[in-house]
């Protein structure tokens, strides 16, 4: 074992430097496949709706008209769109990412609770609609942080193939979306009343119930029991420089 500014390091059997352990590398790509399912809910969230946004807006408030669903189905990117640069600010200054992204799941999981819940809220629904949409846009903004960390967490021969598996990820979460919906179809409209009148469990309503299921799961997954930052790419890139500058043009 060598130290050399400050970072110790493992030398392997042809003496040429290990970055890290195994067990390291092994929670390292834990945390990796961590951000996929993030990546995956986040586009999750805005395509599960889509196909029933329409109808369960006609539902809750028949006065609301097309229009106004565009202003719901928009309220998702606007957010993100908004936010995306202040979530990053927040990870980048605390210098972790695990609260950024604890916070930004239970607002998720909350505001998708939220609008499940919306056939109990006795006036203005449409305007609630809106408002839940746009806290899942909000929550859907730690996307900056997931793909700053898979930069920070992989190593430069890792990285392309890091980043288009978390493109591959959000591009899953925008097809499965819909075929979730279409599975929760046989629920019907009246779908079954729960908790006296305050849940039910519709065809509409039951896409929001899965990303309440799925953000306490993702959530959970950001324990330090699963998630272990390890931001290798600087310790890289010393090693690297090191190497560098101890060599010598003849």
């Amino acid at each position: 074992m060598e130290k050399e500014d400050g970072i110790s390091q493992n030398l392997t059997a042809n003496n040429t430097i290990s970055l890290e352990t195994e067990e390291e590398y092994k929670e390292r790509w834990n945390s990796i496949r961590v951000m996929y399912f993030t990546m995956f809910l986040m586009a999750l969230g805005f395509s599960v709706v889509l196909t029933g946004v329409w109808p369960y807006l006609d539902e809750l408030d028949p006065s609301a008209g097309k229009e106004f669903m565009g202003y719901v189905v928009a309220a998702n990117p606007l957010a993100q769109m908004v936010f995306s640069p202040l979530v990053g600010w927040w990870g980048n200054r605390r210098g972790s990412v695990r609260l950024p992204l604890v916070m930004s799941l239970l607002l998720f999981t909350g505001a998708s609770a939220a609008y499940s819940m919306l056939e109990a809220v006795p006036s203005h629904r449409k305007y609630w609609m809106l408002l839940s949409r746009f806290f899942i846009g909000v929550s859907s903004a730690n996307i900056a942080i997931c793909r700053s960390y898979l930069s920070a967490a992989t190593k430069v021969k890792e990285r392309t193939g890091a980043v288009s598996m978390v493109s591959l990820a959000q591009v899953l979460g925008f097809i499965v979306g819909p075929g979730l919906q279409a599975i929760v179809t046989p629920l019907g409209e009246k779908g079954k009343t729960l908790l006296r009148g305050w849940i039910t469990l519709n065809m509409y309503t039951a896409a929001g119930w899965i990303n309440v299921l799925l953000g306490i799961i993702n959530a959970a997954l950001f324990s330090p029991v699963f998630f272990v930052e390890r931001p290798i790419a600087a310790r890289e890139a010393m090693v690297l420089s090191g190497a560098e500058s101890d060599w010598v043009p003849l």
